[in-house]
């Protein structure tokens, strides 16, 4: 499944309509702290829980694993209707995602989907092949209710599914295709959200899939899931196995040749990451991922989890926690590589204060407003202007502007020094060695300059 643009209105702090037009394979959004960029991602993984439930309302109702008031299910309306504790359950507490400022607004999303090849089966109409526009209305109700609106489900020729007179079977045909399915040996979330400390919310239960949700780096789970994958025999776990592995080959200017292999522990009932390689004499050196640098464990872990949820659109917060730039920009191309084919995720997410992780030609900002935030698209030349550290204060007296440079060999300068260097949005410049043994700094130009002097002007 592709998302090819969503919008909310309602959700927390997002009072005013949001709208991301034109998504990419990987979707970057900038902003400041507590400014409502992961409010936007939990609301994007509200619309899909919200699916879930009305296609389990298409099939005659939610099942027992459910565990919510049964008879909420009946309503006049025709509205689908859920208890509170059903939002519970999946990590969205009602008096948690209405707005606290109008707790009475509804919650409004709306999202354009297109099927994937191998979810459209040969009795569909043919434009279940073409993007879907849905349009979904949240309703706190009094007493232990919740009202969840089918607004519009519009297929490609403009029809309106959720009309008044229109065959019902086909709407619900429709949105079973639009609910997690079962793929191979294992249900499938269409949407993950993977969390700054790292858990993940997904619209499936712990019941549904083998929880993730754990703050320890591969945890045991996330081990045997990885381990049943390179041995399953289902064609779309060995494809996101396969692509996680095709992942780990960014790590080759640091490892070296080798193969990545899985381990299983019978005692410990646990299966541990190690990567194999031939030495001298025909001996083979083993090295299990928990011996390696911290931030190839770490980019390992949040390659597993994201490809381990097996969901199609999946939101990851800050992937640049505690990564230097370079191991910043190797994940990056681990993220290409995520979405560039088969079996891996057809849309990804991404909350950053990082410039790193610009892989399409625009990035998200979203900026603070009076009736929260509001959204614009950027040039991805704006991503280092936009997420530079705040201005540093140079000390009381000191006639330098204050500048420093990070453990990767970064250096930031103040604004004024980059505009007389003409590279306010990055570029390269020169540092040459005086006689005085003092270093000066200069423009490209500048240097070459000092071996091919201009000409003076006639």
């Amino acid at each position: 499944m592709q998302l090819h643009w969503f919008e909310v209105q309602g959700y927390k702090n997002l009072r005013a309509l949001l709208r991301l037009d034109d998504l990419d394979r990987v979707n970057v959004l900038h902003g400041d702290n507590n400014v409502g960029k992961s409010n936007l991602l939990e609301a994007l993984g509200l619309f899909f829980v919200l699916l879930r439930a009305l296609a389990e309302d298409a099939r005659g109702g939610p099942g027992r694993a459910e565990r919510y008031a049964r008879s909420a299910a009946a309503d006049a309306s025709g509205a689908t209707v859920r208890s509170l504790g059903y939002f519970v359950d999946r990590g969205f507490p009602p008096g948690e995602m209405f707005n606290l400022r109008a707790p009475g607004m509804p919650i409004a999303l709306g999202a354009s989907l297109r099927l994937g090849p191998g979810e459209v089966e040969g009795g569909d109409p043919p434009w279940f092949r073409e993007p879907m526009e849905v349009r979904l209305r949240l309703e706190r109700r009094g007493g232990d209710e919740i009202a969840i609106r089918l607004e519009r489900l519009v297929q490609s020729g403009g029809e309106d599914l959720a009309a008044e007179g229109v065959e019902k079977e086909v709407l619900h045909r429709a949105l079973e295709r639009l609910a997690p399915r079962s793929r191979g040996e294992m249900a499938a979330s269409r949407f993950a959200l993977i969390r700054a400390d790292r858990t993940i919310l997904t619209d499936m239960t712990d019941e549904d899939l083998s929880p993730l949700a754990t703050r320890e780096p591969m945890s045991r789970d996330l081990g045997l899931l990885l381990h049943d994958a390179e041995l399953s025999t289902d064609p779309a776990q060995r494809a996101r196995f396969q692509r996680f592995i095709e992942c780990l080959g960014h790590f080759r200017s640091i490892l070296g040749e080798g193969r990545w292999r899985m381990h299983f522990d019978r005692k410990q009932d646990r299966a541990e990451l190690y990567f194999e390689t031939d030495g001298p004499g025909g001996l083979t050196t083993i090295v299990p991922l928990r011996l390696m640098g911290s931030g190839i464990q770490q980019v390992a872990n949040l390659c597993a989890r994201l490809m381990m949820t097996g969901a199609d659109i999946v939101a990851i917060e800050e992937p640049e926690l505690n990564l230097r730039y370079s191991a910043q920009e190797r994940l990056r191309g681990i993220l290409d590589t995520i979405t560039g084919g088969q079996g891996g995720p057809q849309n990804l997410f991404l909350t950053s204060h990082s410039p790193e992780f610009e892989l399409a030609p625009t990035f998200y900002a979203l900026l603070p407003a009076a009736e929260g935030p509001r959204v614009e698209r950027r040039s991805r030349a704006d991503a280092r202007l936009f997420t530079r550290p705040e201005k540093e204060v140079p000390p009381e007296g000191a006639r330098a502007p204050l500048s420093y440079v990070t453990t990767d060999g970064i250096v930031k300068v103040p604004d004024k020094v980059r505009r007389a260097l003409g590279v306010e949005n990055g570029g390269s410049v020169v540092f040459v060695q005086a006689k005085d043994e003092h270093y000066r700094i200069l423009t490209e130009a500048q240097f070459w300059d000092l071996f091919e002097p201009e000409e003076p002007a006639p």
